[in-house]
């Protein structure tokens, strides 16, 4: 496959439907997907931003899913400013939230528990505890606690 394939179908796609069809969406999210496979951050940047035009075209600026689009190109943004050993520990990250998804679908709570608050603590220190990214953690370890029957301790992390 070209190089730039999924560029020329993006093209073809707008040429077609215009600037504001849902097949664009599509296609840029694979364009992310690509992007960020090669840590091309940049790039990353640029089609972040193109989703975030195209959603807001059409469904508005009030969606819920401008919101998300919003939400993620300010992400994509933030991780390309990291260093080096930051995008190292959010690669760490990510591969254990793999983890943790595994313990929590086998019914191995204690170990998803003791994955996620590692996870949870590098999120926490990389970006900060006010980013959406550490606050999903907080929910995903709550949601965890639930399901063991943990009350006491589910309840203050859902708040």
């Amino acid at each position: 496959m070209p190089p730039n394939f999924f560029e020329d179908v993006y093209q073809l796609e707008q040429t077609i439907f215009g600037d504001a069809h849902v097949a664009l969406l599509g296609t840029l999210n694979v364009l992310c997907h690509l992007a960020e496979a090669k840590q091309n951050h940049n790039g990353l940047i640029g089609y972040r931003e193109r989703q975030l035009t195209v959603t807001e075209k059409l469904y508005g600026k009030d969606d819920f899913r401008t919101g998300d689009a919003a939400r993620a190109a300010t992400d994509t943004k933030q991780r390309a400013e990291l260093t080096p050993n930051q995008q190292a520990q959010m690669v760490k990250a990510d591969e254990l939230g793999a983890r943790a998804l595994e313990a929590y679908q086998s019914g191995n709570y204690t170990a998803g528990i003791a994955v996620i608050t590692e996870q949870g603590n590098l999120r926490k220190q990389i970006l900060g505890k006010q980013h959406p990214s550490y606050a999903n953690k907080l929910n995903n370890l709550a949601r965890l606690y639930h399901s063991m029957g943990d009350y006491p301790r589910a309840e203050p992390l859902f708040r």
